[in-house]
């Protein structure tokens, strides 16, 4: 893939994740790197670190483990100096922004604010909200106007639950791979992609239990699309859409190789 800069502003923008709310804390001894074009690391950088991940190859961006953060902090004043280097920092935690629990229609204020779900009690005011009922009149998703191509949202998370009733019709597949067969049949770099992907085991396990993982992305998923018009549940903002779960919260090297 030719480097562009939309390449590195791409990768400056995950950057950027530090000066938010989102990332307080360092993960331990890691430091995210992004290499010029065709530079193969793998070598210089396993002098002194205890491993390394690729985490794009279309931005040949790394994350690079040291056993300290003091060892973390060395390589990245040398890496500043290496002409290779396009931009390098240490690696921040996430946390996720603040969540609603909400779970039917007339509660969700951000749809339709009135007196009745009013955060504040009443004391309004009650237009605060994104204005969804305005724009359904319009849309509420499926396929754009033009060409008729399926609407898609990529969502990277902790996974979904892709039994919910509200979720189950509205999840993407990957109709180009054959589930479970072992091999790469759509030739994308990834084996028996067909759900969706998980960064952490490497597979399409999008959801297992849970416990485990699932809790948050199931709710931005349905604040993004749960089915609408199905007498059931809550309403996302878009009706008919397909949603593809990418598994890859807790830092910004997870965020990059999602």
């Amino acid at each position: 893939m030719e480097y562009t800069m939309k390449n590195r502003l791409l990768l400056l923008a995950l950057l950027c994740l530090s000066l938010s709310s989102w990332a307080q804390e360092f993960v331990t001894g890691s430091v995210i790197v992004q290499f010029k074009p065709n530079y193969n690391p793998v070598e210089w950088l396993l002098v002194g670190a205890e491993s390394i991940r690729q985490l794009s190859p279309q931005i040949n961006a790394w994350e690079v483990k040291y056993s300290s953060d003091e060892e973390a902090l060395k390589s990245i004043s040398s890496l500043k100096e290496n002409d290779e280097v396009l931009a390098v920092q240490r690696n921040h935690k996430l946390t996720y922004r603040a969540q609603p629990n909400d779970s039917l229609f007339p509660e969700l204020w951000h749809h339709n604010h009135t007196a009745a779900n009013d955060p504040a009690n009443g004391s309004g005011p009650y237009l605060a909200d994104i204005g969804s009922i305005d724009a359904w009149d319009y849309s509420t998703g499926g396929t754009l106007p033009t060409h008729g191509d399926t609407i898609v949202v990529c969502v990277l998370d902790d996974g979904v639950d892709r039994s919910h009733e509200d979720l189950v019709d509205n999840l993407w597949h990957n109709y180009n791979e054959i589930p479970a067969n072992g091999i790469d049949d759509d030739n994308n770099g990834y084996v028996d992609d067909y759900e969706g992907w998980n960064t952490y085991d490497t597979n399409d396990d999008i959801y297992n239990n849970i416990s485990a993982y699932g809790s948050h992305g199931t709710k931005v998923c349905g604040m993004i699309g749960a089915s609408g018009d199905n007498s059931v549940g809550v309403v996302g903002v878009n009706w008919n859409v397909k949603i593809m779960m990418v598994v890859a919260d807790g830092d910004e090297a997870d965020a990059i190789a999602g």
